[in-house]
């Protein structure tokens, strides 16, 4: 599910480095991030993807894979990093060091936004049943699925473009799909509820936007009246 975990940068470490070999079964929440136009970390566009380990991936490995295949998705550079965390259920909020972090992309290529930041549409998944608990969400921002389009998409309209639609599906192929491939984790629904992970069995993309409300600009005018 996607998480808000910006707050765990304050404790990890700067660079790329490995922990020790982990326990099979352990659940990876894994941190992918690109940065914008400010530079700031504040505004850096988010996701969050779980994975459970089988009895040979490292999170390096999985870091690496991820941090690869990234560029490919955006086609271009962009500066980006990957963190991969081991997901406990703590409270959120709970200070996590990452058992592995890669950058990607080249110091300074920042994505550029024209269309509302907190726009994205939804690479939708679930294990087995679509019910609650079993399914999950990742909210690709549509800045990266206009990247994937070559040409870039028309304007937002009323509904996402089918290319726009068809960018967030490529998500799995470039990214998720290749994880699995290289490392030999699965993708996983993470359920903070039952505080387990269900291995996912289907994933679709609809014609409708979703909003991140977190990922938009702050204002910097305002109009004021006075009511009655």
């Amino acid at each position: 599910m996607e998480a808000a975990s910006a707050r765990e940068d304050a404790v990890s470490p700067i660079g790329p480095y490995d922990v020790p070999q982990p326990l099979a079964g352990e659940i990876w929440r894994v941190q992918i991030s690109t940065k914008t136009e400010s530079g700031l970390a504040r505004d850096d566009l988010v996701i969050t993807p779980h994975f459970q380990n089988n009895a040979t991936a490292t999170p390096g490995a999985l870091a690496d894979r991820i941090a690869a295949s990234m560029p490919t998705y955006l086609t271009h550079p962009v500066e980006g990093q990957v963190k991969v965390y081991r997901e406990d259920y703590a409270p959120p909020g709970t200070p996590h060091n990452p058992l592995a972090i890669r950058a990607f992309g080249n110091v300074g290529q920042y994505l550029s936004i024209g269309t509302p930041r907190e726009l994205c549409v939804c690479l939708s998944y679930y294990a087995a049943i679509n019910a609650p608990r079993f399914r999950g969400r990742l909210y690709i921002p549509l800045s990266w699925a206009n990247n994937h389009v070559t040409p870039p998409s028309p304007a937002a309209g009323k509904r996402p473009d089918p290319s726009v639609i068809a960018a967030v599906m490529a998500f799995y192929t470039v990214v998720i799909k290749d994880a699995m491939t290289g490392t030999g984790v699965q993708w996983v629904v993470s359920s903070r509820t039952d505080k387990s992970a269900k291995v996912v069995s289907n994933y679709w993309v609809d014609d409708e936007w979703d909003i991140i409300r977190s990922r938009g600009l702050r204002g910097t005018t305002r109009q004021q009246g006075t009511a009655p």
